[in-house]
C-alpha cells in the first residue's frame, strides 16, 4: 500500500466544488432540466441618488419598453412596477435551459423628502430606465442672510 500525502487544498477545492454545485442548484435550478425557484421572482437592479436639486434613479429593465412599466409617485413613495413576458410562443417544454427570470415586479422607495410631482420626468433608452425627480421647493436647503 502506497502513502499518499494528505493537502489541505485538496480537501478545500472538493469542498468549494460541492459548495458551488449546491448553490447553483439553489438559485439556478440545478442543470436547467427544473425550473428554478426564481425563476418568475424578478427585481430589476436600480441606483437612486440625490443631488441637492433632485433624486435621480436608474433602472436596469432590459427588454422592457416604456408601456410594460408604471411610475408612481405619492407621498414621499415611489412606486416602479411591470413586467418582463418570455417570447411569443415559447412554454416550458421549448426551453433546453432556462436562466433569464421573467414575470412581474414591483419596487417601492421612500424619499426623505417630497419631490414636485409636476416637474418629474422618465425617459427609456436601451433598456434603461432614467427617472428625475426635483426636490419640492419647500425641500430644498437655502442660504439664510444673516442681519447685522
Amino acid at each position: 500500500m502506497a502513502l499518499v500525502p494528505w493537502t489541505p487544498m485538496h480537501n478545500f477545492a472538493a469542498l468549494q466544488g460541492q459548495m458551488n454545485q449546491l448553490l447553483n442548484q439553489f438559485f439556478r435550478g440545478g442543470n436547467g432540466e427544473e425550473a428554478p425557484w426564481g425563476v418568475s421572482a424578478w427585481m430589476p437592479p436600480v441606483d437612486l441618488y440625490e443631488t441637492p436639486d433632485e433624486f435621480i434613479l436608474s433602472a436596469d429593465l432590459p427588454g422592457l419598453t416604456k408601456d410594460d412599466i408604471h411610475l408612481e409617485v405619492h407621498d414621499r413613495t415611489l412606486t416602479l412596477r411591470g413586467e418582463r413576458k418570455p417570447a411569443a410562443g415559447m412554454t416550458e417544454a421549448h426551453y433546453q435551459r432556462r436562466e433569464r427570470a421573467y414575470g412581474s415586479f414591483q419596487r417601492a422607495f421612500t424619499l426623505p423628502t417630497p419631490v414636485d410631482t409636476d416637474k418629474v420626468q422618465a425617459s427609456m433608452k436601451d433598456g434603461i430606465l432614467d427617472l428625475h425627480l426635483p426636490k419640492h421647493e419647500a425641500a430644498k436647503p437655502r442660504r439664510i442672510a444673516v442681519q447685522s
